[in-house]
């Protein structure tokens, strides 16, 4: 069977709209009945339409049109909404043949389906309830003087910790065993485990975590906002050559369940420690760019209340950043050095920038961040030990950032009331200026002393 190379398959909670066989139509046949505007959907996700009509099968993320905005807070009553809103597309397809739902977002006017049927193909795309669709791409995982540097021991010593807040991790897991996480014997218990939630939004392992990196990125957050809780979403999948890679529509489902618990678990960030290896030198959520699929699901966020974090990506690009850190709504945030280690060497992969960096004093620009105007905070991200593990990457450095996000919107913090772009202006008016000679730009270190106002 012929599938797509950028397509994924995950059978997840598997159900078939349909029970009748219709005979396929031929791809030349499935082009002449596409109509200008279905035609359109596919050239803006950027799927390759001869690919899309000759494979026998494809997996694809759906976006529906809907009056609901993405500014407003995910409630009963927006659920409900987008449920029956749902429910009636499904009851037009009742004829229909191969279409799965592999996944449902009851947050987002978003399904996951894998149509096997080129009838059913067409008919979905013409379907002008149908806004846009998208494939399911995937992505990588972006792999103590941090805290003194950004300020950190002085905030919480005055008290601020996150308290009664949420930071959400997106990413390959937990092992909440480590001591970074205090005395877990599993998620929340006893209370004051900093891990209240930990599972796999992508296929069950039974694994904590793959390999660490969720870990040390948690880890982080830990640190940072000692008095924060962590949410650890787990939406990585272990591949055949040992890597992780997670996939769009597990992305999705995490931001789902974020906003579906925001107000209950009083969630301020979620970090994404993640980034496809595309460079983008602006946002990159309008239609036909590659993180177009996100600009529902960002905006929902921020609508919810939850500001929405990612690594600007590890390919050293001097004005250009990745997937999901380029999408408009989301902090880009690139890493700098917090101590120096007389020069460091980076043996590079797939996803990471081979280089060296002489300099790693202080506050100096790592090599394998990726850097532009995009990028609108930077952070320590470079030999980061934290929860047992040690990495470097941009990775490292958002993290940071999301548990600052946390002690800054805390009930006992005195700017809690401040607006989201409020708080992320704090956050760059009151970092130290770092200036990058790759990229000629000066950007914010991010100082979270500063940005609390305490001496």
């Amino acid at each position: 069977m012929k599938r797509s190379s950028s397509i994924i398959f995950a059978f997840l909670g598997l159900s078939i709209l349909g029970q009748h066989t219709f005979a396929q139509i031929t791809p030349s046949e499935a082009q002449t009945r596409l109509s200008e505007a279905a035609q359109k959907k596919i050239f803006n996700g950027q799927i390759n339409r001869e690919a899309l009509l000759n494979n026998d099968s494809n997996d694809l993320i759906v976006e529906f049109n809907t009056d609901i905005s993405p500014h407003q807070v995910v409630n009963r009553d927006v659920r409900a909404k987008l449920s029956t809103g749902k429910s009636l597309f499904s009851k037009s397809y009742s004829e229909a043949d191969g279409i799965q739902i592999l996944r449902d977002y009851n947050g987002l006017p978003y399904k996951f389906y894998r149509i096997n049927n080129r009838n059913s193909l067409v008919k979905l795309l013409n379907d002008p309830r149908v806004k846009a669709v998208y494939p399911n791409r995937r992505a990588n995982a972006q792999n103590i003087n941090h805290l003194s540097l950004i300020g950190q021991p002085t905030v919480t010593t005055a008290g601020y910790g996150g308290q009664g807040t949420t930071v959400v991790v997106l990413d390959t897991g937990v092992d909440y065993r480590h001591a970074d996480f205090g005395d877990c014997i599993s998620p929340g218990v006893p209370s004051t485990c900093k891990v209240s939630h930990a599972f796999d939004v992508s296929s069950e392992d039974s694994r904590f975590d793959d390999d660490g990196h969720g870990t040390n990125v948690s880890a982080i957050v830990a640190q940072v906002a000692p008095e924060a809780k962590i949410a650890s979403l787990d939406v990585f999948t272990r591949q055949p050559d040992g890597s992780n890679k997670t996939y769009w529509s597990d992305v999705i489902a995490g931001i789902n369940w974020t906003v579906n618990n925001a107000q209950k678990l009083n969630i301020k960030s979620v970090n994404m420690s993640i980034a496809d290896t595309t460079e983008h030198t602006g946002d990159c959520s309008l239609t036909g760019q590659d993180g177009n699929v996100f600009a529902t699901p960002i905006q929902t966020l921020r609508g919810s209340g939850v500001i929405p974090v990612a690594s600007s990506g590890n390919k050293g690009f001097s004005n250009g950043v990745a997937v999901p850190s380029c999408v408009s709504g989301v902090v880009a945030v690139g890493a700098v050095y917090d101590t120096d280690t007389q020069g460091i060497r980076y043996a590079g992969s797939s996803s990471f920038l081979k280089c060296n960096d002489e300099d790693t004093s202080p506050d100096h620009v790592t090599c394998f961040s990726n850097m532009g105007r995009v990028v609108q905070l930077l952070a320590p991200g470079a030999v980061m030990t934290a929860g047992g593990y040690t990495y470097s990457g941009t990775s490292q450095a958002s993290p940071h950032v999301a548990a600052s996000i946390a002690i800054l919107r805390a009930t006992n913090s005195r700017f809690s009331h401040e607006t989201i772009e409020q708080t992320i202006v704090r956050l760059q008016n009151t970092g130290k200026s770092v200036y990058d000679s790759r990229s000629g730009l000066t950007i914010p270190r991010i100082d979270i002393k500063a940005a609390m106002n305490i001496s």
